[in-house]
């Protein structure tokens, strides 16, 4: 399956958490994958467990899914002491993120 056929198909609400374990991990580095199924519902510690590492710790990412929860009203429904449990540990110390940290986003 291509990504592109995937986004589609979480689009249709035809692909959910029950075949996340089926698909190319390549996904799970893919910013507009993981934001689609985050934007149509999906269970977002689902998703978040199955985000590649190497996006944990992609400082761009992370703050983008951090603002997009704040602009665009995403309910995370894990508290920011779980959130923090993704992020990379050597992010954590970054100022940036660190100050989004504190702020409420949830």
């Amino acid at each position: 399956m291509k990504l592109e056929d995937a986004i589609a198909k979480i689009l249709e609400d035809e692909l959910n958490e029950e075949h996340y374990s089926d698909l190319p991990t390549e996904f799970w580095k893919d910013e507009e994958f993981i934001m689609t199924c985050l934007e149509t519902g999906h269970n977002t510690t689902a998703v978040f467990n199955f985000i590649d590492k190497s996006m944990w710790a992609n400082k761009k990412f992370v703050l983008s899914l951090l603002k997009y929860n704040d602009d665009h009203q995403i309910h995370i429904s894990i508290d920011k002491e779980e959130l923090s449990q993704y992020i990379d540990p050597e992010l954590k110390h970054d100022s940036d993120i660190a100050n989004v940290m504190v702020q409420d986003i949830s």
